[in-house]
């Protein structure tokens, strides 16, 4: 921001705004961790708004240094990035829809519902914050409900061996059990083998044991008035977890809510939940949107409803956009007589 900080710190010169002859109400934003004020009229009026974010104030008011540190925000091309970048630009101004809008007129929408808002960013990353807490919560009952499952099943398979077993082994065997991964098969098969190895010994120091066990009994079963010991294992009791007071938690939605991008976050699905209709895409990408790790994602807040967005996105991952490369492979592909979207390659 080296080379803008004059633009946002020097004094607006307002005109005739200026000299009375108009209200002239300036408006703060934080952007980024910069703090601006700007005028009202430029932060609520489209018109207004992009007569100074335009072409010509790009071409006849930046300076080249001042465009060359713009143009690190934009998209890198692996060729020609400077023709391509000089393309870009002219598209951007004209407002064309760039796969999911024009990223200056959703510019412009947050700062007319005052999405930079200094009290509103506040709230924000408190809110935030709030969300993240109550996520960890949520995960913490999860694995706490998972381990106390898996202590009362002891009572019921006494050769499942899980003295050893930690909750980082609970968590890793949880994690294998999805979908697409071959670093967690890999991480199963290590942990089965280790499993595997904590059975043997345990197996070992149970039968030292037991034999322990019975040859005590037989050296009392004749001594007066001490009862002969019983050799039938006691149940496991379960007062040392703890009991607490826990909240109703929605179902898991099976697939990972913190993804790179929409498109990530789609093929997931898919990939889970095999061909299926628009209708359930559609449902599935709404109960992602309301839980609370979703708002983690760094793109969340790009648009206000993910799922008027598949559609579009899924048109695009088949190949079919004006937008794609003619060297871009399809990821889906859409099948009419039965009207559901599937995953290429399975």
């Amino acid at each position: 921001m080296d080379s803008l900080d004059h633009m946002l710190t020097d004094p607006l010169e307002l005109g005739p705004c200026g000299e009375g002859n108009g209200t002239g109400i300036m408006e703060d934003c934080m952007l980024g961790a910069t703090r601006v004020s700007l005028p009202e009229d430029l932060l609520e009026d489209p018109e207004i708004f992009f007569e100074v974010v335009s072409l010509s104030t790009w071409q006849e008011v930046l300076t080249d240094s001042q465009r060359d540190h713009l143009k690190k925000f934009l998209p890198h091309f692996p060729e020609k990035n400077t023709e391509h970048q000089n393309k870009l630009i002219p598209a951007l101004f004209s407002g064309e829809n760039f796969r999911f809008g024009n990223p200056l007129h959703i510019a412009q929408k947050l700062f007319r519902d005052g999405h930079f808002n200094p009290e509103v960013v506040k709230y924000r990353q408190l809110c935030f914050k709030s969300q993240y807490k109550r996520y960890l919560n949520s995960q913490q009952q999860y694995f706490y409900r998972l381990l106390k499952q898996i202590l009362a099943s002891r009572n019921d398979h006494p050769d499942l061996v899980t003295g050893d077993l930690t909750l980082d082994d609970i968590m890793t065997r949880v994690n294998a059990g999805r979908k697409g991964s071959l670093a967690a098969l890999f991480d199963l098969a290590i942990m089965k083998k280790k499993v595997k190895e904590k059975e043997e010994k345990k197996k070992k120091k149970l039968k030292v044991i037991k034999s322990e066990v019975e040859d005590l009994a037989d050296s009392f079963s004749n001594a007066d008035g001490i009862p002969p010991i019983s050799q039938d294992p006691s149940p496991i009791a379960l007062s040392a977890v703890k009991e607490e007071p826990l909240e109703e938690i929605k179902p898991c939605l099976g697939v990972n809510e913190i993804s790179s991008s929409f498109f990530s976050l789609l093929l997931e699905i898919l990939l889970l939940e095999g061909p299926a209709s628009l209708s359930v895409l559609e449902d599935k990408v709404l109960d992602w949107q309301s839980s609370p790790a979703s708002t983690l994602n760094s793109w969340f807040s790009f648009a206000p409803n993910w799922s008027e967005l598949v559609l579009p996105a899924l048109q695009y991952l088949t190949g079919d956009s004006r937008d794609v490369s003619s060297s871009f492979s399809p990821f889906v592909e859409f099948k009419e007589k039965t009207q559901q979207w599937k995953l290429l390659g399975r």
